[in-house]
């Protein structure tokens, strides 16, 4: 952490104790507090030590963070010092994008410019959303921009859509993934076509099922899906599946050894208990609304995280995927672990043995992968190791298929986004192939490749339809 003011300088000096966690006061899914008596209250049992001001909080700010993807520091999310963030946009109506669930930062676009405002945070609590609406209210006055319509999630249930509809103006909805496929291309001053490479968590699809792990085709104003990751059933759903990642790693052993029972031998059993353990397995074996397949990467890490033996019963959203990053990347350090890779391989040709093009397969077979991590633990080896051979593998079997993909339709150009997106390893291994077959990839600089980019796409997706609206039927763009 780099010290933001004079005052956390001085305070580290002048402790007494090795290390100093100096974070914003907030409770997972609410708002920061400013208040401090309400901190007090409500974070008495999480701090040790406050540290307080004579000037009442005006606006709700939290630390921008960053790291280091691909040669360059790449914004995980925005906030004091660094949002709004404005970017070149296609003019057209004013556009409000209300973000997602997750990581939520809105965005507002109008006069050729779009604007991402600062990270407000997940809306798992009412106050968090009173705050998303706040945020935006404050910067539509300070912009002078006051919205026509309003960008959302595909997703009508989730809480920033429900947020979008109570502000009462006309809805656009905006598949998630595309949201984040655009959101690459406009940081990167682009339309397309191009083919959008979108490693994430679940979302809901065109076709109603749960993306996640895509291979899309398109530009900002449309996208047709091309290739997916295997699909692995959710069991309990999608909330409970993230955060409980050892569903995921049942799922994945029922989808990738259909039959089989491989919980105690892998050590599942001794974490949840047989009943429960069953119960899950039951669940993703019928399939159905209980156990709903998604293509999620995200939810794929959680598996091989749940696997290993990274994470406990329960996890924050997207720990298990930090935690096998950094598993592999302590073997990237050691002799020879570059080497390490489960099936990936270098992208394979893309013409058959006569000559001929080779139809690219629709599916990314990510269960081949699961397989073979399970095969490593089975035999003793190191889980660094494992962990590293998983990320360079899943990188091989991306490029191959986007390889063959970028020669079926000509088109060169690759954005990579999506939440997955900020590990470096898996971001570093899939370029470096892509490029190597002469292919184009784009990797934001400026926007988050997480959620907290996401209404930058939401509102370019949103600009572009209604550009094409020829103002006699409002059904006609989209809105509703």
């Amino acid at each position: 952490m780099l010290p933001s003011t004079p005052m956390q300088v001085l305070l580290l000096a002048e402790s007494r104790i090795p290390a100093l966690v100096s974070t914003t006061a907030d409770l997972a899914g609410w708002p920061v507090v400013t208040d401090d008596r309400e901190a007090v209250e409500r974070l008495g049992a999480v701090a040790d030590a406050f540290l307080v001001h004579d000037r009442p909080i005006a606006r709700r700010n939290h630390d921008p963070v960053l790291r280091p993807i691909a040669g360059r520091l790449r914004p995980l999310r925005l906030s004091r010092g660094s949002a709004p963030l404005s970017l070149p946009l296609a003019n057209g109506p004013t556009v409000l994008a209300i973000g997602g669930d997750r990581k939520n930062a809105p965005a507002i676009a109008g006069h050729g410019r779009v604007h991402l405002l600062p990270h407000v945070g997940d809306l798992d609590h009412p106050a968090a959303v009173d705050e998303l609406v706040a945020t935006v209210t404050h910067h539509a006055r300070l912009l002078d921009l006051w919205p026509d319509v309003v960008a959302h999630d595909l997703d009508d249930g989730c809480a920033s859509s429900r947020a979008a509809r109570s502000l009462g103006l006309p809805m656009i909805a905006v598949q998630h993934h595309h949201a984040h496929f655009a959101s690459c291309l406009v940081d990167r001053a682009t339309r397309g076509p191009a083919l959008g490479v979108v490693l994430d968590g679940p979302g809901l699809g065109l076709d109603g099922t749960a993306w996640g792990g895509e291979i899309l085709v398109g530009g900002v104003n449309e996208v047709r899906r091309l290739a997916r990751l295997s699909l692995v059933a959710m069991p309990g759903g999608a909330v409970a599946a993230t955060r409980e990642p050892w569903r995921m790693a049942v799922a994945a052993l029922e989808a990738a050894f259909p039959g089989a029972d491989l919980a105690d031998e892998l050590g599942l059993v001794n974490l949840v208990g047989r009943e429960r353990l069953d119960r899950a397995r039951g669940l993703a074996r019928a399939g159905g609304p209980a156990a709903p397949r998604t293509s999620s990467c995200a939810r794929l890490f959680d598996a091989v995280a749940a696997l290993l033996g990274l994470v406990t019963e329960r996890a924050e959203e997207g720990r298990g995927g930090v935690l096998v990053e950094a598993l592999a990347r302590r073997a990237l350090a050691a002799p020879a672990g570059n080497d390490a890779a489960l099936g990936g391989g270098e992208p394979s040709p893309d013409r058959d043995a006569d000559g001929d093009p080779m139809i690219p397969s629709a599916i990314v077979d990510t269960l081949s992968l699961v397989r073979e991590v399970v095969a490593s633990i089975r035999a003793g080896r190191d889980p660094g190791h494992t962990a590293l051979a998983f990320h360079l593998g899943l990188a091989g079997h991306l490029a191959r298929a986007t390889v063959r993909l970028a020669r079926w339709t000509g088109v060169h150009n690759v954005a990579l986004s999506g939440g997955c997106a900020s590990n470096a390893i898996l971001v570093e291994s899939l370029r470096n192939r892509l490029e190597s077959r002469g292919l184009v990839v784009h990797l934001a600089e400026h926007v988050p490749a997480t959620d907290a980019g996401l209404a930058v796409g939401q509102a370019a997706v949103a600009s572009a339809r209604l550009a094409t609206w020829n103002g006699e039927d409002l059904r006609g763009s989209g809105v509703r």
